[in-house]
């Protein structure tokens, strides 16, 4: 691995993605603790909305509270898939849990 380079803060948002510098909708589809999305909101400070998806409570507090300052950020306290089904999760170091995922087609066009 002597050519690898580490690239976390631009990974995801290279220039070939040609997004629009305002108005972009980002979707976070296992947020985590919010990184990824305050990645984008450097990148792209006249983002429109970013819609955060995350099964697990406590990661999903970790974004809320990352991401507390910014406007137009909405959080789901969902997993997703491409099919509807219950899924097995790791919670809390090896207590295993289960989350409902659902399509994101279905889940937006409940909501509308």
């Amino acid at each position: 691995m002597s050519n690898f380079s580490y690239l976390e803060d631009s990974q995801y948002f290279e220039d070939f993605l040609n997004l629009p510098e305002n108005g972009a909708v980002f979707v976070d589809i296992g947020g985590y603790d919010g990184f990824t999305s305050e990645g984008f909101i450097k990148h792209y400070p006249g983002y429109q909305s970013i819609h955060i998806f995350e099964p697990d409570e406590s990661n999903l507090e970790k974004s809320k509270e990352r991401l507390d300052l910014f406007d137009d950020v909405t959080f789901y306290k969902i997993g997703l898939s491409n099919k509807k089904e219950m899924k097995l999760c790791l919670k809390e170091k090896y207590k295993i849990g289960h989350f409902q995922a659902q399509t994101i087609v279905k889940l937006f066009l409940e909501k509308s």
